[in-house]
């Protein structure tokens, strides 16, 4: 999540828009101090089984990758290291032919 939020800050001026969405039984109380107490500044969504089962998210936790045509580029299952997730958000930001 700090991954995310570090890329958003270094990025967002090219167009990274970092969106969250927790999964599962949460109060948003709970999820806003979750957040606070990283310093995170993203939008976090509550999702339910429909957003999930609408984006065909099998396995938490997952990065749904949106292109710049509002299209899903790409969906990654499971946690991934932090140059992988830099790398695909710099390919996502690339101007498309």
């Amino acid at each position: 999540m700090q991954w995310f939020e570090r890329m958003h800050n270094r990025y967002g001026p090219q167009g990274l828009q970092v969106l969250v969405i927790k999964m599962g039984n949460a109060e948003k109380g709970d999820i806003t101090e979750y957040a606070n107490n990283l310093g995170i500044d993203n939008p976090i969504l509550l999702g339910t089984e429909h957003v999930g089962d609408s984006y065909g998210v099998r396995v938490l936790p997952a990065t749904i990758y949106v292109g710049r045509d509002g299209k899903v580029a790409e969906k990654v299952p499971g946690a991934k290291e932090h140059d992988e997730l830099e790398a695909k958000v710099k390919k996502a930001l690339m101007p498309r032919c």
